[in-house]
């Protein structure tokens, strides 16, 4: 069992690095996936900073967490959301 709570570990950890390298505009759409903030448009954003903003996603993802029956799949399914696509590969001039 204490290899599962670690492995939930890294993927928090993992997470959490991935939601502090977000830029504003994706933490927003992020923040709507979470159900943070649902409807969220930047009237409402305009006082509040980027910490302000992740520091509430990352309460909310914990309490998501303790209600998940599958956390692994929870954390990894918030991990495609915030991880960035890698550009695409380039084709050598033929």
């Amino acid at each position: 069992m204490a290899e599962a709570d670690e492995e939930i570990e890294v993927l928090q950890l993992k997470l959490e690095s991935e939601i502090c390298g977000l830029t504003m505009e994706a933490l927003v759409e992020f923040v709507q996936h979470v159900k943070y903030m649902p409807k969220v448009n930047t009237e409402s954003l305009k006082g509040l900073r980027k910490i302000q903003l992740s520091k509430g996603v990352r309460q909310k993802i914990e309490a998501n967490l303790e209600k998940s029956g599958d956390k692994k799949a929870l954390l990894e399914g918030y991990i495609t959301m915030v991880t960035p696509e890698p550009p695409p590969l380039e084709t050598p001039d033929k």
